[in-house]
Parts: C-alpha cells; structure tokens; sequence
C-alpha cells in the first residue's frame, strides 16, 4: 500500500511541475520596433509595469504602442534588448 501510495504521488508531483503556467494581462501595450536595433523587435509592458520581449506576433500587431490582450507563457530565455537591458522571452498563446 505505502509502494502504490509513493508512486501515485510521484506521478502526481511530476504532472504538476511539468504544465506551463499561461499569464493573461487585459490592458498591455506592445511596442513595435521594425529596425531591430536593440535586437527586441516586439517589447510588451503588462498592466503590472513586467516588461517581457516576444519572439513572434502575427503582422496584425505591428504597430507600436498598440494596446492588448494577450495569454502568454513566460520562457527561462532572456535576450538583450539594448537600452531595455535583458528581458525575459514570453510565447503568446491563442
């Protein structure tokens, strides 16, 4: 019973540390760089003053100072955004 009861939890504690955690922000603004100078093209500022940098959005989101919705999910890569310094690399989520 105490072998049965270690491996359910076992199983369970691994689930749980494997899912990724999605963040939602209601009234983020998303800064657009086209020049890619300080090597963050996209630069978005959550409703709780967090900065984070985004790998990808869709063409729809190119405009600077654009305010969002957005569901992301925060990646341990950080790139060097210039003058921002280095910010965390977070992956929208549909």
């Amino acid at each position: 019973m105490k072998i049965r009861s270690f491996i359910l939890l076992t199983i369970f504690l691994c689930t749980q540390f494997n899912k990724e955690v999605t963040y939602q922000t209601e009234n983020a603004t998303l800064y657009y760089d086209a020049s890619g100078v300080d090597n963050c093209i996209y630069t978005l500022q959550t409703d709780l003053n967090r900065f984070y940098t985004v790998a990808y959005l869709d063409e729809a989101f190119r405009i600077n100072n654009l305010r969002v919705k957005i569901s992301f999910q925060i990646t341990d890569q950080v790139r060097n955004c210039g003058f921002s310094g280095p910010l965390t690399l977070i992956r929208s989520r549909p």
